[in-house]
């Protein structure tokens, strides 16, 4: 899989970016250049597709070679535009200077028996750009305080998906 993705991504500039939203609520936070949502993001380059959604079957988020309508199936998801969601055009055409992909094993149920068997999954990917404008995907958990935004990251293929764009957030 890994080898997959690294080569649709050194296959050239991004060509299309598209945030998915599956419930009504999302955190935007424009000043910080990130979003989390539920339904995933989705990177279009010359020899394929990335990305990072929630597969309907596994019932677990994860980062693949497919476009998010052939991992998210269910009818209930919708492309996000908001006011913001522009800035992430700033990405189409950029050359990628660097990219890399991070890992982590995670217990994964195989059966209605709740049987588990230890998987590696991609959780977070990021791209660096010949301008220096990078551009972070990652599967996360955060805590969340009333009136307060995310905060104390870590990863988790349950919970949301992070786009950051200003830098790259510590995830523990």
């Amino acid at each position: 899989m890994r080898e997959n993705l690294d080569q649709i991504i050194k296959s050239g500039p991004i060509q299309k970016i598209t945030l998915h939203q599956v419930n009504e609520n999302f955190f935007e936070l424009t000043k910080e250049g990130i979003w989390l949502v539920d339904g995933g993001v989705e990177l279009t380059f010359p020899e394929g597709t990335i990305s990072a959604a929630f597969d309907s079957s596994r019932q677990y988020l994860l980062i693949e070679n497919k476009p998010i309508g052939n991992i998210y199936t269910d009818n209930n998801i919708s492309i996000l535009e908001s006011d913001n969601t522009f800035i992430l055009n700033q990405y189409i055409g950029k050359e990628i200077n660097k990219s890399s992909l991070k890992t982590i094993d995670f217990n994964a149920v195989v059966d209605y028996t709740m049987k588990t068997r230890k998987e590696n999954h991609i959780v977070e990917m990021i791209l660096e750009f010949v301008d220096n404008s990078i551009l972070q995907v990652a599967l996360v958990n955060y805590d969340l305080e009333e009136h307060k935004t995310p905060e104390n990251y870590s990863y988790d293929i349950a919970n949301d998906i992070l786009i950051s764009t200003k830098e790259i957030v510590s995830i523990r």
